[in-house]
């Protein structure tokens, strides 16, 4: 039936002619609070001409490790939930539309899990035709307990020093005997190689244009003038002194690289050159983008950086990254747009939106690009700069003519007492 249902889709012109191409997008990991609830994104791509009649969407999880064939706790086309997770598991989007298979997990406990996996299937006249599932799932990791955590994604700009935290939660890094850096192509941290290591006797290891800094809660991985060659996936992993347990990230950190000089007609950055705003309100920069129309897009993240292309960032969906004097301040309005509440005098700088497009370009293989707009320069607006300028100069009226008529009283009674003397004399 199978091979009859391919042969089909092969006559359709809708899978023959093209090699297989599918991939799906997951977090590494999001921190949860007990009782709490999770959104899980899942972003999903195939072919452009495949077109099923109907796309199922399943979810696994697993205790440790990958999900692999390990039980299935949700079925999108049944609306069947496995009993662990009764009345908590509800669908987000439309996966047939948006392609998506994002899911919302309530009540959590410190049972679910922790990995979550989903797997797509596209069918035709009641069978399936193609089945893939995400390799490295999401690992939702409760917020008080021991946990390592790093941003999926830093963009960068080609000449740039970068910093990639390994952060720590709940544990002193003094507890950290031995971290351990990869690197390499694939999506998963284990099967990239070894090519770092920090230990307690050498805490500022270089290995060429990369080392290893400690600080309070963290490790970073710091990389020197960033080239072309370094968009890799970064991993680390963690020893304790007292070897009883060890943390690492499933998937890493992606580095991807823009390269001002390379420039496609078909992905554009669009924003303002300038926008204005009073001090304590909030205001929002506005960014727009076009996608290559003939690429098969994955997914799409959008950051902020300020002051300049290889400024700080004002905003990145990992807080481990967002500068302190944004940090709780900003978000994204919309899927793009910049806020930043609690406007500040030191706010007024410009702001470059980067955004970066994921394609799926075969089976479980992606290409990503970074392009980044050529600013919006904040100012402070006119209206709030006379308004403060009309109260300086009230004050100055005010205290000028308080002044006047304190000095004006002084001589009147100078005036008044020289004026009495002068009687008191021609009394006498």
């Amino acid at each position: 039936m199978r091979l009859f249902i391919l042969l089909l889709f092969c006559f359709q012109g809708n899978v023959c002619s093209e090699e297989k191409t599918h991939c799906t997008e997951q977090p590494d990991s999001i921190r949860v609070e007990k009782g709490g609830s999770v959104i899980i994104p899942c972003h999903f791509s195939y072919l452009k001409n495949d077109k099923p009649e109907e796309v199922r969407v399943f979810w696994r999880h697993a205790t440790e490790g990958r999900c692999a064939n390990n039980e299935v706790i949700y079925k999108h086309h049944e609306r069947w939930i496995h009993a662990d997770y009764g009345g908590r598991i509800s669908m987000e989007g439309n996966p047939e539309l948006e392609r998506t298979a994002t899911i919302r997990i309530q009540k959590l406990r410190d049972t679910d899990g922790p990995m979550f996996c989903c797997r797509i299937s596209l069918y035709y006249n009641g069978q399936p035709y193609d089945s893939w599932q995400n390799r490295h799932g999401t690992y939702i990791k409760f917020k008080d307990q021991f946990s390592v955590e790093q941003p999926d994604v830093v963009p960068a700009v080609i000449g740039e020093d970068i910093s990639i935290p390994c952060a720590l939660h709940n544990r002193s890094s003094d507890a950290i005997e031995e971290i351990i850096w990869r690197v390499g192509t694939r999506d998963l941290c284990f099967e990239n190689n070894e090519f770092l290591i920090w230990n307690t006797q050498n805490i500022t290891q270089k290995f060429g244009r990369w080392s290893v800094q400690k600080s309070e809660n963290s490790f970073l991985l710091q990389i020197k003038s960033i080239t072309d060659s370094d968009r890799w996936q970064y991993c680390c992993e963690l020893k304790t002194k007292t070897r009883s347990d060890g943390r690492s990230s499933t998937h890493g950190t992606q580095v991807v690289i823009a390269d001002p000089t390379q420039n496609d007609p078909k992905f554009t950055v669009t924003q303002p050159e300038n926008i204005t705003a009073n001090k304590g309100t909030s205001v929002t920069i506005s960014c727009s983008y076009t996608v290559p129309p003939d690429r098969n897009l994955l997914w799409s993240g959008v950051f902020w950086r300020v002051g300049s292309p290889t400024g700080p960032y004002a905003y990145h969906p990992s807080d481990l990254m967002v500068h302190h004097n944004y940090s709780g301040r900003t978000q994204l309005n919309g899927s793009t747009d910049l806020q930043i509440n609690g406007a500040q005098d030191t706010d007024t700088t410009t702001y470059y939106c980067f955004v970066m497009l994921k394609f799926c370009i075969g089976t479980d293989k992606t290409n990503s690009v970074l392009k980044y707009g050529n600013g919006t320069q904040l100012y402070r607006s006119v209206k709030n700069q006379t308004s403060t300028g009309q109260q300086i100069l009230i004050l100055a009226v005010y205290f000028g003519i308080k002044t006047f008529l304190f000095v004006l009283s002084i001589i009147l009674c100078a005036i008044y007492m020289k004026k009495s003397d002068h009687t008191n004399i021609q009394t006498e």
